[in-house]
């Protein structure tokens, strides 16, 4: 296995690109087994794995800051960056918090649980490396649902008057929390829609370069536009996006779904209906089953028989607290 010859980002460097992709299988492998058995962040972490992987290889971390976004998606970070016995071995499960923490490595900078605040985060590392004379990339990690926070927003009008390095690396995957309103998701939209060429675009306005990635889940594209702008001397945005369900994983031919379903829906009734338990049908439930019935098929894939225990011990990716709780509280 490539990812228990990893101990540092250097490890990382000395595989080839072509050998990044089985890497990238291992390191979600790891995730899902983790996620089936111990909890923890799934969809966040599931959809930063091959960007992690590029950032690693180009950039020179820990003198390149990299900074995440609420940091709950910084598993494969962590992976990449000495820790990954704890994602790999269960006895080490517990080695490790959910966010980064300078205390676990010197490639974390902040004790993060919040969105919206890695790019003012990035912004303050980039211009106090600007005032002792330093060099070295300053890259914000954040995701599509917290741009629209006002401390990212407020980040985003700074950023281009450092007049410094100061890389933002956006993950659009048009999902967050919650649904995403407001005009700026429009806005991404039409970026989407128009493989980044759309003449309004909120970061250009905003007096940032701009770099798309269509394939956000393609390694090489997103070594290639990391490494056109690494050592940027101003602000620039590498906005990539990402699909749910990569190339690189598929569910396994030949596994058949459990004989227990988990939930059904009656629309006669008006609810449905988990491992016995019947909760009121509205919009917002049947988001969740939906999510239920996905944790159902990844615990599934990675040869975990799915169990009301398991399933309700699995943290969605989404609500950050379990099945069980998120229903008896919001839907009873």
């Amino acid at each position: 296995m490539y990812i228990e010859t990893i101990n540092s980002p250097e490890d990382v460097k000395k595989l080839t690109i072509e050998e990044l992709p089985a890497l990238a299988e291992e390191m979600r492998h790891a995730l899902l087994t983790r996620a089936s058995r111990h909890g923890g962040h799934f969809g966040p972490n599931f959809g930063m794995v091959e960007a992690t992987i590029a950032m690693h290889y180009v950039f020179e971390s820990p003198k390149d800051k990299i900074v995440y976004d609420v940091s709950h998606q910084s598993y494969p970070h962590k992976m990449l960056t000495g820790r990954k016995d704890a994602y790999l071995y269960e006895e080490h499960y517990d080695d490790v918090s959910g966010y980064t923490n300078p205390d676990e490595s010197e490639h974390d900078f902040f004790t993060v649980g919040h969105t919206s605040t890695s790019i003012s985060l990035a912004c303050g590392l980039a211009k106090a490396r600007d005032l002792n004379g330093e060099d070295g990339n300053v890259i914000a990690v954040i995701g599509d649902g917290s741009l629209s926070g006002g401390e990212a927003l407020e980040g985003l009008d700074f950023a281009s008057e450092l007049n410094g390095n100061m890389i933002i690396v956006a993950n659009d995957n048009d999902m967050s929390i919650a649904e995403n309103h407001g005009g700026l998701y429009a806005n991404l939209k039409l970026l989407r829609e128009t493989n980044g060429q759309a003449e309004c675009n909120l970061f250009k306005a905003m007096n940032l370069d701009y770099i798309y990635v269509d394939k956000g889940n393609d390694i090489a594209s997103l070594i290639e536009a990391f490494e056109k702008v690494k050592d940027t001397k101003k602000a620039v945005v590498a906005y990539f996006i990402y699909n749910l369900f990569p190339a690189s994983f598929t569910l396994q031919e030949g596994k058949e779904a459990p004989q227990k379903e988990p939930g059904t829906v009656s629309s006669q009734l008006e609810a449905f209906t988990v491992f016995g338990s019947t909760y009121r049908k509205t919009p917002q439930s049947e988001t969740v089953l939906l999510r239920y019935d996905v944790v159902r098929q990844v615990l599934a894939c990675v040869d975990v028989q799915p169990t009301t225990e398991n399933i309700e011990s699995f943290r969605d990716s989404s609500v950050g607290i379990d099945f069980h709780t998120l229903v008896t509280v919001m839907f009873q």
